[in-house]
């Protein structure tokens, strides 16, 4: 009986032993056939030492040769532009001003391959610079008080338009720095980062400029600067986003506002539908963040945002709404005081499929589904204050560039290769046919060993 006991054993280690192996190697590193889903690595970490830095990627749906993350300065006596390589280190940070950094944004603007990186500032004006110029700007545009900058085309001439807004004026400019048109802006009212959209609402293949400038929504014709239609709102204007949400072939534009989220006809500016969400989960703060997502492939597109709840507490949620403004769906990214600072989009484990990521205050980075269920969570030491999401490195699957408070810039994502899931499920496959195949062995061992003990009997 000892020796049955002994030999029961052994076959339980061997099983244990080769499982164990299956474990091993799916798990085993990041590098080889595991999405980042299952293992989120920091990349690298660069100190800026300052609190508050602009940070850029490129857009990571548009393939390019250069890979690099921009860094310029807030709110320092001087503040640098710093281009780092995939690995974190310097490319060059010779550059710097004496005011604030306002707006960065890395676009190939004259269709030369190379990306231009475009940085405006509060008083020095704004600055175009090559990727591979050194810190030596092409050209320099003199406009203070930059608020925001888009790019894109306008005009019918071949690259890409600089929109400039500043604290008076909308300013357009040719990729070579002649100026297009300007349009003035309402008295004191300024256009910050998330309240523009660019997009023909019109249909004359000219791009139009739809812009929130405090509690007024203008819609301005990008061929002649008249306005389509113009609309006084009853609070504080904080995001935009344009889309089709209805499904009636009209583009429909999104507003978060001041505890309100609101949905207007882009043609003639009337208001569709308003929302606080619910009583039992209303929006308590101003709405930004938003995303706009078939997230249930039925009918009409989901918008996915951000606030804060009071009902209790004070909690920063991701609310989901349905194409009518109904509340579908929520999730408390942590109770207690704090912001989501940002929600960007993209494909970030390379299944094919859209997910975004949210950061906050108490120093979060959070992957999720389109349906609110996290994929994975890193947590910083210091809040995080911007965040973006592009290329790092050259494995074609998206990464995260995070910017703290305490200073440090962090990257995000697969250290090198691209994510094999053929090798991943392969893994998967072989320790699900080891498994098996150890259950086998074990029940035919005892069996015999059984068997054998019985006849010794």
């Amino acid at each position: 009986m000892k020796k049955l006991r002994i030999k029961l054993l052994n076959f339980i280690v061997l099983i244990i032993l080769m499982n164990s192996l299956f474990v091993k190697f799916v798990n085993a590193t990041p590098n080889y056939g595991t999405p980042i889903d299952r293992i989120t690595s920091v990349l690298w970490e660069y100190n800026s030492h300052n609190s508050k830095n602009i940070i850029q990627l490129q857009n990571y749906d548009k393939p390019n040769i250069y890979f690099f993350s921009v860094i310029g300065n807030q709110n320092n006596s001087t503040n640098n532009v710093t281009l780092l390589l995939k690995d974190g280190t310097i490319y060059w940070n010779n550059f710097s001003v004496s005011s604030s950094i306002t707006s960065i944004k890395v676009s190939d603007i004259d269709n030369d391959v190379e990306p231009e990186i475009i940085v405006g500032t509060l008083q020095n004006g704004l600055f175009i610079f090559k990727t591979t110029g050194f810190g030596v700007p092409e050209y320099i545009v003199p406009i203070n008080n930059i608020t925001a900058i888009g790019i894109n085309n306008l005009s019918k001439d071949a690259g890409k338009e600089i929109v400039i807004f500043n604290e008076d004026k909308i300013s357009v400019y040719l990729n070579n720095g002649t100026l297009l048109w300007n349009y003035d802006l309402p008295l004191n009212e300024t256009v910050d980062e998330n309240c523009y959209i660019i997009h023909d609402i019109n249909s004359d293949n000219v791009k139009d400029v739809i812009y929130g400038a405090g509690n007024y929504l203008v819609a301005l014709n990008g061929k002649n600067q008249t306005q389509f239609w113009n609309k006084t709102l009853s609070s504080k204007i904080y995001s935009l986003e344009i889309g089709d949400i209805d499904n009636n072939g009209i583009n429909d534009i999104i507003l978060g506002m001041d505890k309100n989220l609101t949905l207007i006809n882009s043609i003639n500016g009337d208001i569709i539908w308003s929302t606080n969400g619910t009583n039992q989960m209303a929006v308590s703060g101003s709405v930004k963040n938003i995303i706009l997502q078939d997230t249930n492939k039925d009918f009409g597109t989901e918008i996915i945002c951000s606030s804060i709840n009071k009902s209790g507490g004070i909690w920063p949620v991701i609310y989901k709404f349905n194409s009518s403004g109904n509340l579908i769906q929520f999730a408390i990214v942590k109770n207690g005081n704090g912001n989501i600072t940002n929600i960007v989009l993209g494909d970030i484990n390379g299944d094919g499929q859209k997910e975004f990521v949210s950061s906050d205050t108490f120093g979060q980075v959070i992957a999720w589904t389109l349906n609110l269920r996290v994929i994975w969570n890193y947590t910083y030491s210091s809040p995080i204050y911007s965040m973006v999401m592009g290329f790092i490195n050259f494995d074609n699957i998206p990464d995260i560039l995070i910017s703290s408070i305490d200073g440090f810039v962090l990257a995000i994502g697969v250290p090198t290769g691209s994510i094999n899931l053929i090798l991943f499920y392969s893994a998967i496959g072989i320790g699900v046919g080891i498994f098996v195949g150890s259950v086998i062995l074990v029940f035919f061992g005892i069996r015999k060993l059984m068997h054998d003990n019985k006849k010794r009997n």
